[in-house]
């Protein structure tokens, strides 16, 4: 892909570095990045370290942070807000949760992009603790050891963060 432009969307900080974020920056190299996270969690050091994260995973990407509710997105506003960017930006992929994530906000942010973004690619990223079961897998990315390094030093801004186990077991 070359020349495109690429919607991130994250239901919560760090979501989009831990499901893709790889993939985010070989992504980054020869497109336009407009990230959306939707919920900060009311914790500024969090909205510091996503913006800290994402110009890590792409450098010259442009971003969004709201601030809905945990747990409790509710699915009109967040349509209405996929159809603002839709209009925006015009994104050619989404990279938005998985089908298979169990996780409340995850699935609303996953339904309404379905939703509002049916006419483009969506490709949804994993979380493998989020999934129960067998996911059908469709598309699995080869990445370099740079792109996986971005990623950890993506993942390496979020201290708040550092304490739990997805952030600690990184499968060195």
């Amino acid at each position: 892909m070359k020349n495109k432009n690429i919607l991130v969307l994250s239901p919560h900080t760090d979501d989009e570095t831990l499901g893709c974020g790889g993939f985010i920056n070989k992504l980054s190299k020869e497109n336009h990045i407009f990230f959306t996270c939707f919920s900060y969690c009311g914790l500024e050091n969090l909205k510091n370290e996503y913006t800290k994260a994402c110009k890590i995973l792409a450098p010259n990407s442009k971003k969004e942070i709201l601030n809905f509710k945990v747990r409790y997105f509710d699915r009109q506003e967040v349509l209405d807000k996929l159809i603002s960017i839709k209009k925006q930006f015009n994104p050619d992929v989404v990279l938005c949760p998985s089908a298979y994530d169990i996780h409340q906000d995850h699935n609303v942010i996953y339904c309404e992009s379905i939703r509002a973004f049916k006419d483009k690619t969506i490709l949804g990223y994993c979380h493998h603790w989020n999934i129960i079961g067998i996911s059908d897998l469709r598309l699995t990315v080869p990445l370099n050891e740079s792109e996986i390094l971005t990623k950890h030093g993506a993942m390496d801004e979020y201290k708040s963060q550092s304490h739990r186990e997805y952030f600690i077991d990184r499968g060195w």
